[in-house]
């Protein structure tokens, strides 16, 4: 029992220990990749909405480390190139 409570503690502390490690403006949305956190999180000004991307093209995305916006992609860990528009909003992934 004290070593499930332990466990419980220890995922709470995590899930508030992510911060934004990286971000980039496409002029519609604020593109971040958070600490320990595989994927992408957008934010849409206009709209106020966070969504959080895991996949895209069915494959799992990466920890973001560093990402840039060039020419309608975003380029993740300088290597991994993804269309902004290929990772529609979705109303079944908000935060």
């Amino acid at each position: 029992m004290r070593g499930e409570r332990y466990r419980r503690w220890q995922q709470i502390i995590a899930e508030y220990y992510n911060w934004v490690k990286c971000m980039s403006f496409d002029g519609e949305r604020l593109w971040c990749g958070v600490h320990s956190m595989r994927g992408l999180i957008s934010y849409e000004p206009r709209v106020g909405i966070l969504i959080k991307y895991e996949k895209f093209d069915g494959q799992d995305l990466p920890e973001a480390c560093s990402i840039s916006t060039k020419a309608g992609l975003l380029v993740l860990n300088d290597s991994l190139k993804i269309p902004a528009s290929g990772l529609s909003r979705s109303p079944s992934t908000p935060l």
